[in-house]
């Protein structure tokens, strides 16, 4: 039985360990040291963005506050006024350049010019990058754009484009090679995207109308409701961009946290990873349960048994016994009837010692539900503060009915 109570505590303070720090990261920005204007994450691990300076600097995960500043684009320019990356490159839009550089920071500079009516931000997907109403394939080893009637496009993922249509205020997507029939997102009107790296989770842009507001819009982006407003910390976010492999979310800001006006968090409804862990880890406590306990009746099943054999005996051998006094078999019957109740009420103290890990598993089961259900509805602290409360409520209870026993 030892075995089953030593692998359950161990099982338990994993769960609980995991739990308690996935409720620390959801929703609650961390804020990493820095000053960038801009930022881009790579499904590779890696961050990249620039300052003021138009200086260049990358991280990789977890991003700590450890960036590295490569040596400056080449040649002369003006400013540098994007950044993206994908799994094997970044790219910055530099004047009329886009430079390319290996997403590990590996190896050089290099520079594709592009059309002088080129406008906009770029757009990365798979096999392409885009600029406004260009395209080109990628690796892009020639400045061979082509024309494409996409229009304003905002945002993109590994699948997918995003247009923003001012005079309609609607939001489009196309797939990745910007040829296929445009599908109008009737739940994200009015908002531009601005982060759709994860876009099969969840798609990132602000109101068109006022910047400041950041909303997180989700699956299926043609129903109402899709958007809801993303928790910023109050700050007004400069751009968005979140590691589709991950799901973590970086933030820069116009105004600066103690550290810098760099912020990160998890995904707030990335839950699927925690629920999948968490009744895994359920499933397994509640089998050491079970069978504590029933080693346990019939470990006890055994010596009462035993005991009651032994008295049982004893009881025939003086019935039998015609020289044995009638009173010493009353007794020896009194004393058996003791025996079998004191070993009823033995099965009820040991199912009683379960009481505890009961309460353990009742609240991890609680955890879940939170996850689950209104964590997808009420604000992330709100649900972050509920789970710290069901955790120290069952295990006060727990602690309680244990030191009770004793």
């Amino acid at each position: 039985m030892s075995g089953y109570f030593n692998d359950f505590m161990e099982q338990s303070t994993k769960l609980t360990q995991y739990v308690r720090n996935q409720l620390e990261k959801v929703g609650l920005w961390t804020n990493v040291p820095g000053g960038l204007i801009r930022i881009a994450s790579s499904p590779a691990g890696y961050v990249w963005g620039y300052n003021t300076d138009f200086n260049v600097y990358s991280c990789k995960e977890p991003c700590t506050g450890g960036w590295v500043m490569h040596e400056r684009i080449p040649g002369d320019f003006q400013r540098i006024s994007d950044v993206k990356a994908d799994s094997m490159h970044v790219y910055f839009l530099v004047d009329k350049r886009v430079v390319v550089r290996a997403v590990d920071g590996g190896g050089e500079w290099r520079s594709i010019p592009i059309p002088d009516d080129a406008t906009g931000g770029l757009a990365v997907t798979d096999s392409f990058l885009f600029l406004n109403g260009y395209g080109c394939a990628k690796p892009c080893n020639t400045d061979t754009w082509v024309k494409t009637a996409t229009g304003n496009i905002v945002a993109s993922s590994s699948n997918h484009l995003y247009t923003f249509d001012p005079s309609s205020s609607s939001v489009k997507r196309s797939d990745a090679s910007a040829q296929g029939t445009l599908e109008v997102l009737s739940g994200m009107k009015n908002i531009v995207p601005t982060s759709a790296e994860a876009d099969n989770t969840a798609v990132y842009g602000v109101d068109a109308d006022n910047a400041s507001r950041a909303v997180r819009c989700t699956p299926p982006y043609d129903a109402n409701g899709s958007c809801k407003p993303l928790d910023t910390g109050g700050r007004k976010p400069t751009s968005l961009s979140v590691n589709p492999t991950n799901n973590t979310l970086y933030m820069t800001t116009v105004e600066p946290g103690p550290s810098g006006n760099i912020f990160q968090r998890l995904d707030s409804d990335n839950t699927h990873e925690v629920l999948a862990y968490s009744d895994k880890a359920v499933r397994e406590l509640d089998r050491d349960v079970n069978s504590m306990g029933g080693e346990i009746r019939i470990q006890n099943a055994e010596i009462s048994a035993g005991n009651t054999l032994k008295e049982a005996s004893n009881v025939i051998h003086e019935a039998t016994n015609l020289y044995g006094p009638i009173q010493s078999t009353k007794d020896q019957s009194q004393i058996l009837r003791s025996q079998i109740r004191n070993s009823t009420q033995d099965v009820s103290g040991y199912s009683g010692s379960l009481m505890p890990l009961q309460i353990l598993i009742a609240t991890l089961l609680g955890l879940l539900i939170l996850f689950a259900t209104v964590g997808f509805v009420l604000p992330t602290s709100v649900t972050a503060t509920m789970g710290v409360i069901i955790l120290a409520a069952g295990f006060g209870a727990a602690i309680y009915f244990v030191v009770k026993k004793q």
